[in-house]
C-alpha cells in the first residue's frame, strides 16, 4: 500500500504542476507578444549608438532618456528569458514526475498480481 500512497502522492504533484503550467502558459500568450517585442527591442537597441552630440546641450538630457530605455527594455528581456527558463524547468519536472507515477502505477499493478 505504500506504493499505491506514493502514486497517489505524485500524481497530486504532476496535477499541481500541470496546473500551475496551465496558468503561466494563460498568463504569458497575453504577454507574450509583449515579451517578444521587448526581447527585438533590446536586441536592436543594443546596437544603436547613443554617444550624445557633443554640440547639442539637450543632448545630455535625452541621453539619460535614452539610456533608462535601454535599461527598461533589457529589464523586460531578461524577466522573459527568466519566464522562459521557469517554463523549461517546469517542463523537466513533469517528465520526472510523470516517470514517477508510471513507476509507481506499475508497482501498484505488480503488488495487485
Amino acid at each position: 500500500h505504500l506504493s499505491n500512497h506514493l502514486r497517489d502522492s505524485s500524481l497530486t504533484v504532476l496535477r499541481n504542476l500541470l496546473a500551475d503550467i496551465e496558468v503561466s502558459a494563460e498568463i504569458s500568450t497575453d504577454d507574450g507578444d509583449n515579451a517578444e517585442q521587448s526581447i527585438q527591442i533590446a536586441n536592436s537597441a543594443e546596437s544603436e549608438d547613443l554617444l550624445p552630440e557633443k554640440d547639442d546641450p539637450a543632448s545630455g538630457m535625452a541621453t539619460a532618456d535614452a539610456l533608462e530605455a535601454k535599461g527598461l527594455k533589457r529589464k523586460a528581456a531578461a524577466a522573459a528569458q527568466m519566464a522562459s527558463l521557469r517554463h523549461s524547468t517546469k517542463q523537466k519536472l513533469v517528465g520526472q514526475w510523470k516517470d514517477r507515477v508510471t513507476l509507481y502505477s506499475l508497482c501498484c499493478h505488480l503488488t495487485m498480481q
